[in-house]
C-alpha cells in the first residue's frame, strides 16, 4: 500500500488471528505493519509475524522487484516484529541492520542461531543519511520494551512509532479510539511515565503521518491521537461517569449491580455495566481506565473472592490503575468476605478512594441492603 511518494506499507493483515500475545481476543484479526522507503537506497522498517513471512516478502518484491534492500531498521525486537529477519537475511544477505544497543542484545537472546554481520548501533537523537533521506532515531524505552525506538524522516514529515499508537484489528479508522485504548492499556499501560517521556521527545516535530506497527497509519487530526495518548499516559479518565463491573454466580449479585445502574441512570449519571463472567478482561480493563469511577460487585467464593474478579483486579494492578473513585458490593450467604479481599487488592494501587458505605448482601438484596446500595449511588453521583 502506497502511503506517499516513495513510502509503502508492505506489512500483512492477518484477519484470521484470534489471539494477540496468545491472550487478548481479536474480533477482526491483527495488522502487522512493515514500511519500505525506496530511492537510491531502499530502507525497510521492521518485519512481521512469523506466519506471514512469505507474504511479506512478496509485498516487498512487488515494489522493488529485483532491487536490493540496503538497510533494515529494527524499531522493536518483539517476535511479532522480528521473527522473519532471518528470512530477510536469506534473501538480502548484504543488508545492514540498524537498532539500539539493547535491541541487538535482545535479538541475540531470541535468535542465538542467527549471526548478524552488518550492524549499525544508533543512539538517541542520532541522525543517519540513508540514500535520499535523513533518518533521526529517537529512543522510547519501555514503550513498551527497553529497546524500542521511533524513527523520524524529516523531509517526509513521517514518524515511525513502533508499538505506540497501535491498535488491535486491522484498518478500521472509525474504531481507532476504542481499539487503541484497549491496546494501550493492556500492552503499554504500565509504562505511563515512559510514554510521556517519549511523547515529549516528539512534541516539536513536524508530523503529518504516524506509522505504528499495528493498525492504521494516522495521516489526519494528528493532535487528536497525540492528546489521547497524553491523557492515557497520565492515567486521566476520559468520561465522568461510573463503570459497574459485576461477577455473579446465581444472579443475585448481578441484580444488585443492575439496580445500582438504574438508580444512577435516573440521576442522569453516565453509566456502563459489564458482566465480567462473560467479557474478556482486556475490554473491561480499558473501560475501567476510561471512566472516572468504578464499582466492583462480586460474591464470596471459598472464603475469598470469585476467581474472575480476583483475576481482573490483578490485571488492574499490573497495568497501573490509579487515581480513581471505587465503590464495592460484596455478597455472601453466611460469611461475606469478597469485599475485604477487593479492598486489600485496591489498597495496593495508588490514589484509589474507596467509598463508604460498602454494600454487603447476604444472598439477596433486602430493604436494608437496598438502602445502603442507594447510599452508595448517592456518593457516586
Amino acid at each position: 500500500m502506497k502511503l506517499s511518494k516513495n513510502i509503502y506499507n508492505v506489512g500483512v493483515y492477518d484477519k484470521n488471528q484470534k489471539k494477540f500475545e496468545n491472550q487478548y481476543d481479536l474480533q477482526r484479526g491483527m495488522a502487522f505493519n512493515s514500511y519500505l522507503i525506496t530511492g537510491s537506497k531502499n530502507v525497510l522498517l521492521d518485519s512481521v509475524d512469523k506466519e506471514q513471512g512469505e507474504k511479506w516478502l512478496a509485498n516487498i518484491k512487488e515494489i522493488i522487484h529485483d532491487e536490493k534492500i540496503d538497510y533494515l531498521i529494527v524499531s522493536h525486537v518483539e517476535p511479532d516484529h522480528s521473527s522473519n529477519i532471518f528470512l530477510l537475511l536469506k534473501n538480502y544477505p548484504a543488508i545492514k541492520l540498524i537498532g539500539t544497543e539493547k535491541m541487538f542484545v535482545l535479538f541475540e537472546q531470541f535468535y542465538p542461531d542467527t549471526k548478524l554481520e552488518n550492524t549499525i548501533v544508533v543512539k538517541d537523537g542520532e541522525e543517519l543519511t540513508l540514500g535520499d533521506n535523513i533518518f533521526r532515531f529517537i529512543t522510547a524505552p519501555f514503550v513498551h520494551w527497553p529497546e524500542v525506538m521511533f524513527t523520524y524522516v524529516k523531509d517526509k514529515k513521517t514518524l515511525f512509532t513502533a508499538d505506540a499508537f497501535g491498535t488491535f484489528g486491522g484498518n478500521e479508522k472509525s474504531e481507532w479510539d476504542d481499539e487503541a485504548r484497549r491496546y494501550y492499556y493492556n500492552i503499554v499501560g504500565k509504562y505511563g511515565k515512559m510514554t510521556l517521556r517519549a511523547l515529549n521527545k516528539i512534541v516539536d516535530l513536524d508530523i503529518e503521518k504516524l506509522c505504528p506497527l499495528h493498525g492504521i497509519v494516522i495521516d489526519k487530526n494528528i493532535d487528536h491521537y497525540v492528546s489521547l495518548y497524553q491523557k492515557w499516559a497520565n492515567y486521566e479518565a476520559e468520561l465522568d461517569g461510573v463503570l459497574i463491573v459485576y461477577a455473579s454466580m446465581y444472579g443475585n449479585t448481578k441484580s444488585a449491580a443492575l439496580e445500582l445502574g438504574e438508580y444512577l441512570r435516573q440521576k442522569n449519571i453516565k453509566t456502563m455495566k459489564i458482566d465480567l463472567n462473560n467479557t474478556e478482561a482486556s475490554y473491561v480493563l480499558q473501560n475501567a481506565f476510561k471512566y472516572s469511577k468504578l464499582v466492583l460487585a462480586a460474591p464470596t467464593y471459598d472464603g475469598g473472592l470469585l476467581p474472575c474478579m480476583h483475576d481482573f483486579l490483578y490485571h488492574l494492578k499490573l497495568k497501573g490503575y490509579k487515581n480513581r473513585t471505587v465503590g464495592l458490593i460484596e455478597n455472601g450467604s453466611w460469611g461475606p468476605a469478597s469485599g475485604k479481599v477487593m479492598k486489600s487488592i485496591l489498597g495496593e494501587m495508588q490514589g484509589i478512594d474507596i467509598l463508604a458505605p460498602m454494600v454487603t448482601i447476604k444472598s439477596h438484596l433486602n430493604s436494608s441492603s437496598r438502602d445502603i446500595l442507594h447510599q452508595l449511588g448517592n456518593k457516586l453521583s
